[in-house]
């Protein structure tokens, strides 16, 4: 598989395979009621459940998520941003690009997390096989070669030993494998090739008792909105988690629902919880010195918070935001929150982050609790 590529330079060259969720529901007490026992398979991230408000009306609760870039590739290091909004992340969000030389830090910080509480969620490039044109076509044809080799079992060494260090892990864990495959692979080839690879994956995973691991589908917005994603479908045997990855950009600013909600209908038809699994919006450069009023980042943030005031999207489960800026070409992709410190944006961010539809925390292994429940984070302001 191929060389790392930052995510923030490239973030289209990695394949994103996330880790399953739990086949069983938490019906979650949350604020002012018990929590209910959830049947889930054994060890798996649990699918939050809902919540009784101060009114005494239901809502659904969902994991809150960040991917926060470290110098190391591929890391994710969301504490500093924790201190800031007073709160815990459920799910911190790595990127996986062979060779095998970077996997060390990425599993040290994971087991970092499984300390601190929070799930790990890899997205894992399957890479381009060798030996094709560096132009763009060649590109496209050693992508999909690669994902040809997987589904036949020639890179099953080195599968197998990725499922044995994620299941060493014992704790849960997301991986999406082979993510935005839409705009990488086409045609009926590529989509043939795409749900071989994935079906073998997963049985390699299940060979190697990586019991622990949810695996997670993920296209782009745009494959639920012009019906692609259908064909790159591997059966509902095979996804624990629908996702998709949506960004509202510059100049038109599509908003949260414009984005999700095709795909959240698709989760739904398929009786999986959804995952928006990779969001943000644009910060425009002369906004970055605004600290009164409202900017695009703030008025697109606070609509989502109304998203979730409302309970819309009750069966979106997880939240992930992509805290990062890029090169803005080809796209902008400006995305971080904090500029400036304490701007519009991070002031609307912090209101989002202490919703209370986004308080699922997974229990620890070994901590109190840790038996089959996901319990609400409360809204203290401290860091839990």
């Amino acid at each position: 598989m191929g060389d790392w590529v930052s995510p923030e330079i490239n973030r289209r060259d990695f394949l994103r395979v996330t880790a399953s969720a739990a086949l069983g529901a938490s019906l979650l007490g949350g604020v002012g009621a018990g929590p209910a026992a959830a049947v889930v398979e054994a060890g798996r991230p649990r699918i939050p459940g809902s919540y009784t408000d101060a009114n005494g009306v239901r809502r659904s609760l969902a994991y809150f998520g960040i991917h926060q870039p470290l110098d190391v590739p591929g890391c994710s290091d969301p504490e500093d941003l924790e201190s800031m909004l007073g709160r815990k992340f459920a799910i911190n969000h790595y990127f996986r690009n062979p060779p095998e030389a970077e996997w060390g830090p990425i599993c040290d910080r994971m087991q970092a997390d499984k300390n601190a509480g929070r799930i790990p969620m890899l997205s894992y490039a399957a890479g381009k096989k060798p030996g094709y044109r560096e132009d763009e076509e060649g590109q496209k044809q050693a992508a999909l070669a690669r994902l040809i080799e997987i589904a036949d079992g020639d890179r099953d060494a080195y599968i197998d030993g990725q499922a044995v260090a994620l299941a060493a892990l014992d704790t849960p864990v997301f991986l999406r494998f082979t993510w935005e495959f839409d705009i990488r692979y086409f045609g009926p080839e590529g989509a043939a090739a795409l749900t071989a690879s994935w079906r073998h994956v997963w049985a390699r995973f299940r060979r190697q008792r990586a019991a622990n691991v949810a695996f997670v589908w993920c296209p782009t917005w745009l494959a639920f909105q012009d019906r692609t994603a259908v064909d790159f479908y591997p059966g509902d045997r095979y996804v624990d988690w629908v996702a998709a990855d949506g960004y509202s950009r510059d100049p038109d600013y599509r908003s949260f629902a414009s984005l999700f909600t095709a795909a959240n209908t698709f989760a739904l038809d398929h009786s999986k919880p959804f995952m928006v699994a990779e969001t943000g919006v644009h910060r425009l450069s002369k906004q970055q010195n605004v600290t009164s009023g409202s900017t695009k980042q703030s008025i697109w943030l606070d609509d989502l918070r109304q998203n979730l005031d409302d309970d819309r999207f009750a069966n979106m489960k997880a939240l992930l935001y992509f805290h990062t800026d890029g090169n803005n070409h080809p796209q902008p992709n400006q995305w971080r929150v904090t500029i400036p410190t304490n701007g519009p944006a991070f002031r609307s961010f912090n209101s989002l982050a202490r919703n209370p539809r986004l308080q699922a925390i997974e229990p620890a292994p070994g901590s109190s609790g840790y038996s089959g429940r996901v319990e609400p984070a409360g809204l203290s302001p401290r860091v839990r």
